[in-house]
């Protein structure tokens, strides 16, 4: 028997059995081969891979605490870490081994399904030679703290799931991962040693900028929710958007506007049919983490939905998830990995008192009509949408999806689609109540037109363009209001190449 240099990575206090187990439902009943060999501490078994016969772990028979695992046994090479070789057959389900460090072998390539679930590991280190960390590998070992990898390692569903002490994950920049495989890692805040979530000289969230981690981000931990500095981000740059965005004299709906048309602005509706259906567009975190990545955001109908309910809720206004069963026929954008049969999302919110419905994908989508979409009845949005969707429910998020910007009350959100029948005043589609623009009961005041100042930043029309013979009409009216010296002679200082000089 031969060994390298012995790089295990030891906790800081040694834990007791653990406890915990895989309920009977989620693993399959304990199976132990009449057949399988043993050799000290190991039972093993053979695999032959193109010719080339080598050993697999099957199960760790041995009672140390900080295993070692050989390179070679009866003088074949050790290659694989088996399904379950550090789990205790307990009963029909498995609980986790007492093991606070372990050397993985510069020989092992791949670790198996639930290799190590539930165990005690307090730090883990991932040598070069391993290729393929599989499903469950780590699941739930709530002790470890850290991981490392030397090389690209391809991670495999819920391979790091539910290890809610890990705050360090330092990965080869090339790793990737699949779905889940970090998910409810609730501590971890750094990535390679770099505390990831910072700020930039003017206060807004931003994620740390290296090349390496950025590309892990991107690579690793898309796919996977309830990871504390994704959490942290996304949260971060939602309050700071809705700070930004948003004035403290505007009513709810002129502030549900500014965060639909940021929404829209700032993010890309995926087109790319390969990845069209993946675990990521399906995230809230998908808006927010690409936009930290690329400055444009890039989903579909679910993270537009989960995005505009979390800048909802930063802002303070009842918001939630709506969705639809969709016909097959006539569908371009139908997720069926995601909904099943094929469906969509979309937003009701409650704005000044009345329920309404908001598509800011479809907004985004369709810019010439974009706050069509906006503030609208459940049967007008059933008219947009086609009638591919025969009724709305409202939208559950999953607790695997959970922030608490997403939270709502189930019963209110379900009685509440009922009740979007209003229909607001907004005959030219800018998104602002038509002529009582700050809601006080009284249109075409000087105060109104502020607040279209304020809003438009120059386009006075709200048509995307500033200084336009729209624009320039606007003053016409604006010289007819109380006060219109006044009013007119702002409107000349602030836009001069519209309104010319007056003297």
């Amino acid at each position: 028997m031969k060994h390298g240099k012995i790089l295990s990575l030891f906790a800081a206090a040694l834990l007791g059995l653990s406890a915990a187990a895989f309920p009977p439902s989620f693993l399959e009943e304990v199976s132990i081969s009449a057949n399988a060999a043993v050799s000290g501490d190991w039972q093993y078994s053979y695999n032959t891979t193109n010719g080339v016969t080598c050993v697999t772990i099957d199960r760790y028979l041995g009672t140390s605490q900080l295993p070692v695992i050989p390179d070679e046994i009866n003088g074949k090479t050790v290659t694989k870490i088996g399904n379950r070789a550090f789990q205790q057959p307990n009963g029909s389900y498995y609980t986790g081994m007492n093991i606070t460090g372990i050397y993985i072998s510069r020989s092992i390539t791949e670790i198996g399904e639930f290799a190590f679930a539930l165990s005690s590991l307090g730090q883990v280190y991932i040598p070069s030679c391993v290729q393929t960390i599989k499903r469950g590998a780590f699941q739930n070992c709530t002790s470890l703290t850290k991981v490392e990898t030397q090389a690209a390692v391809t991670i495999k569903k819920d391979a790091f799931k539910g290890c809610t002490a890990l705050t360090n994950a330092k990965l080869h920049k090339d790793c990737t991962a699949e779905e889940n495989a970090f998910t409810n890692c609730t501590a971890l805040s750094k990535l390679k040693g770099y505390v990831m979530l910072t700020t930039d000289s003017s206060g807004k969230p931003i994620l740390r900028n290296v090349s390496s981690v950025r590309k892990l981000v991107r690579n690793v931990f898309t796919k996977s929710t309830n990871i504390k500095f994704v959490d942290e981000y996304c949260t971060a740059l939602c309050d700071y958007i809705a700070a930004t965005e948003t004035r403290p004299w505007m009513n709810e709906a002129v502030k549900a506007r500014q965060l639909f048309r940021w929404l829209c602005d700032n993010c890309h509706f995926e087109t790319d049919n390969t990845t069209f259906q993946s675990r990521e567009n399906q995230l809230y975190s998908s808006v927010f983490l690409s936009y930290a990545l690329d400055g444009e955001g890039e989903s579909v109908c679910s993270g537009y939905s989960k995005a505009y309910k979390m800048l909802l809720s930063a802002a303070g206004i009842e918001a939630y998830l709506v969705r639809s069963d969709l016909n097959e026929y006539g569908l371009s954008q139908v997720d069926t990995g995601y909904w099943g049969t094929g469906g969509h999302m979309w937003n009701m919110i409650k704005a000044d008192g009345k329920y309404y419905q908001c598509d800011a994908s479809n907004a985004d989508n369709d810019p010439s009509r974009r706050y069509q979409y906006f503030l609208q009845t459940d049967f007008s949005m059933f008219n947009m949408h086609n009638n591919y969707y025969n009724s709305t429910h409202l939208g559950g998020v999953s607790g695997l999806e959970n922030h608490p910007y997403l939270s709502y009350d189930s019963a209110t959100g379900q009685a509440a689609i009922s009740q979007c029948v209003y229909s607001y005043g907004d005959a030219n589609h800018d998104g602002i109540l038509d002529s009582d623009l700050n809601f006080d009961g009284s249109g075409g005041t000087f105060s109104d037109y502020f607040i279209l100042y304020d809003i438009a930043s120059g386009d006075m029309n709200l048509n995307g363009t500033a200084n336009e013979a729209e624009d320039l009409a606007l003053a016409q009216i604006f010289s007819q209001l109380p006060y219109h010296d006044t009013w007119l002679n702002m409107c000349i200082w602030m836009f001069p190449h519209t309104f010319g000089s007056r003297n």
